[in-house]
């Protein structure tokens, strides 16, 4: 497995005008609310990517409604370019030039959605939704629709969009783990083998990943350019992994919203909204100044005047690809701190098995769990570990390439267990990846409540020549960030590392994972 850092945030501003609580929506700066086009209230940057020394965005307007005008955008346009990193920004000049989608061409879109038990039914919530979208699409439009827990269900095939109300079917009950990349692998294929040129995948996230075999952030990112796809986010209530829905969209030229759990409709017309600017926006071309290339992000703010009004956007492009380090993958869940039964499952280990035979130097530990409190919880947590051990090497993995181990109750995610799918998580077996991973030995040097926080701590760490990345867990009930140093290929190497650290650098609590 890939050695992962932390990506910096990755942030699309959205209007107040979209009639939407600014409640509701994750924006940390608020646009102009009027603009210069007729019909048009604001703007939008729908898409970003820099090609060697030019950025290319893709702007459209957007009236009081959240919808898409058929003007152009009229008026004078300024832009600047900021480091993320220092600071230090620019005025450039802009290139703008209209377009839109001819009617003869055919554009694709793939709408996944969440349907994780800890996503609370939002499958199933929004099929109505989706059902009734009316994305006004051309003729030639497609669209598909997937609903995914670690399994996937085709809610409605690849095909006419004017078609998606007597076709769509409703999701299947939420009981599953959450493979998003998985998924979102599966989407970008369905997505390159359409003849269309223009292709989208919205995902509608509400939990975060912990399930996916195969798939990454990174290999998602990578397909999803070598397939000219974009992804944009739509991410629902207050999933602890937004940096990385964040950096999804910035990397693959989408956007990235984040709704209240409350705020289906707010969704679904997100949906429309990104769908529909595929006809009519203004392809806006900026120099990409020498001095800023080197830098891991850029804000890149536009703005257009005309007659006394004026409306602006925002939105912040990863120039560095990220990692994310993901040591430990969920692979089974149970109701019941008893209960060994692979059950829905099995499909998932089946997958693990066919990676172990395809890299025959994978060596894995398989990690039982249960609930905070439950007796005899060693003795249970192992167990149902080496339940999970023999299904695979029934399933053709190498034994002696697998350890089991028993954490009892002591990393329990829910320590209160208000809901089923809670407790499922509690009572689970975790899969991690040793020889995979050429670094497996982290450096765990501090604790916090916050993504800013855990930000400003990599920042720190970073500074002083380290490598640093966080994950992210819940304890008593919140968010819980791990800052962590990696690169250190034996648990020698971390503790001497640790030792350093605790030294001198202040951290007296660091210890080795």
């Amino acid at each position: 497995m890939n050695a992962i850092r932390r990506a910096a945030v990755v942030v699309v501003l959205w209007m107040t005008s979209l009639h939407l609580s600014i409640a509701q929506i994750e924006t940390p700066q608020a646009d102009v609310s009027t603009g210069p086009a007729q019909d048009a209230v604001g703007i939008r940057i729908m898409h970003a990517s820099v090609d060697g020394n030019v950025i290319r965005l893709h702007v459209a307007p957007v009236d009081s409604d959240g919808r898409v005008p058929s003007t152009s955008i009229i008026g004078t346009w300024s832009a600047s370019i900021t480091r993320r990193d220092s600071g230090v920004g620019t005025v450039v000049d802009a290139t703008v030039l209209p377009r839109g989608r001819d009617r003869a061409q055919s554009g694709t879109t793939v709408l996944c959605i969440d349907n994780a038990a800890a996503a609370g039914g939002l499958a199933r919530k929004a099929v109505a939704a989706v059902r009734d979208l009316g994305f006004g699409l051309l003729d030639n439009d497609s669209i598909a629709v997937l609903a995914y827990d670690h399994t996937l269900s085709q809610l409605a095939p690849l095909g006419s969009g004017m078609s998606l109300p007597t076709v769509i079917t409703d999701a299947p009950e939420p009981s599953g783990l959450t493979a998003m990349y998985s998924a979102l692998g599966a989407a970008i294929d369905i997505a390159k083998a359409s003849p269309s040129a223009d292709r989208d995948v919205i995902v509608m996230v509400a939990s975060d990943d912990n399930a996916s075999i195969n798939d990454d952030l990174t290999s998602i990112v990578r397909r999803a350019r070598e397939a000219g796809v974009r992804i944009s986010t739509i991410r629902i209530g207050t999933s602890t992994l937004g940096f990385v829905h964040r950096y999804l969209a910035g990397a693959t030229g989408g956007m990235s919203a984040a709704l209240h759990a409350d705020s289906l409709s707010a969704a679904t017309s997100l949906m429309r909204y990104i769908v529909m600017a595929r006809r009519n926006f203004m392809d806006v071309s900026l120099p990409l100044p020498a001095e800023f290339a080197d830098a891991p992000d850029l804000d890149v703010a536009i703005t257009v005047a005309s007659g006394g009004t004026s409306a602006s956007d925002t939105m912040r492009i990863p120039l560095r690809t990220r990692q994310y380090r993901q040591q430990r993958l969920i692979v089974s869940a149970y109701a019941d701190a008893a209960d060994t039964s692979i059950g829905n499952f099995r499909g998932q280990l089946a997958l693990l098995a066919e990676s172990m035979a395809d890299d025959t130097t994978s060596v894995i530990e398989v990690i039982g769990h249960v609930g905070k409190g439950t007796k005899d919880a060693g003795t249970r947590a192992m167990r149902r570990a080496n339940s999970v051990a023999n299904a695979l090497i029934a399933m053709g993995a190498a034994a002696d390439r697998i350890t089991v181990r028993s954490d009892g109750d002591s990393r329990a995610l829910y320590p209160f267990e208000l809901m089923p799918w809670q407790q499922r998580m509690n009572n689970r077996v975790e899969v991690r990846r040793r020889t995979a991973d050429p670094y497996p030995y982290d450096v765990v040097v501090a604790k916090v409540r916050t993504e800013s926080q855990a930000d400003e701590q990599i920042a720190v760490w970073e500074g002083r020549g380290y490598k640093a990345y966080y994950d992210v867990s819940t304890a008593d009930g919140e968010p819980l960030y791990r800052v962590m140093l990696w690169g250190y290929t034996s648990k020698a190497d971390a503790e001497a590392a640790a030792a350093v650290v605790r030294s001198e650098h202040n951290a007296p609590a660091a210890y080795v994972d």
